[in-house]
């Protein structure tokens, strides 16, 4: 799960909730507006799906959030973006047909998404690669930043000028 606050104090938070009954799990957006919960889902498309979300805000105080989509608890694992606009969710695939685990969102001050995750290398599961990418032009630019690393967390922060600082654990 992650969370963040707006410019209103309200409190944005992406997680997963697992049905209890067929055991799938579900990605779920919560908004705490100061008196009560508001809860919905995101994404409830395959059998695994919100592992290891990230979730940011627009300057409209719009929810934008990462995370993995595990079909059927086989590979591939596809890192996915969903964003609310005000009206619905939208929900997009960044990097599809790879073993994407965690990651990292930040929304610049014109509203560009940056994304930091990890991949894991097929055949050691122990490696791992770190990415980046951005929605600048419209279109999501992939960026490799490791060649293989062996870290299971990552974070990103833009700086005052909006470019991106990852860190990660390499051990």
């Amino acid at each position: 799960s992650s969370m963040v606050m707006d410019s209103t104090n309200r409190i944005h938070i992406s997680h997963m909730e697992q049905n209890e009954n067929t055991m799938n799990r579900t990605l779920k957006y919560s908004l705490f507006n100061g008196t009560s919960w508001y809860s919905t889902i995101v994404d409830d498309s395959v059998f695994l799906v919100g592992a290891e979300s990230s979730i940011d805000i627009d300057s409209r105080d719009n929810p934008h959030i990462s995370y993995s989509e595990d079909t059927y608890g086989v590979d591939p694992i596809d890192l996915k973006y969903a964003y609310y606009d005000g009206n619905t969710w939208a929900v997009s695939v960044i990097h599809s047909d790879t073993k994407a685990g965690e990651s990292s969102i930040a929304i610049d001050s014109n509203d560009v998404v940056h994304i930091a995750y990890i991949v894991r290398v097929v055949g050691n599961p122990d490696s791992k690669i770190v990415y980046y990418a951005n929605n600048h032009d419209g279109n999501w630019n992939k960026e490799q930043i490791t060649s293989d690393s062996y870290g299971d967390t990552l974070s990103l922060v833009l700086d005052s000028n909006d470019k991106p600082i990852i860190s990660f654990l390499d051990h």
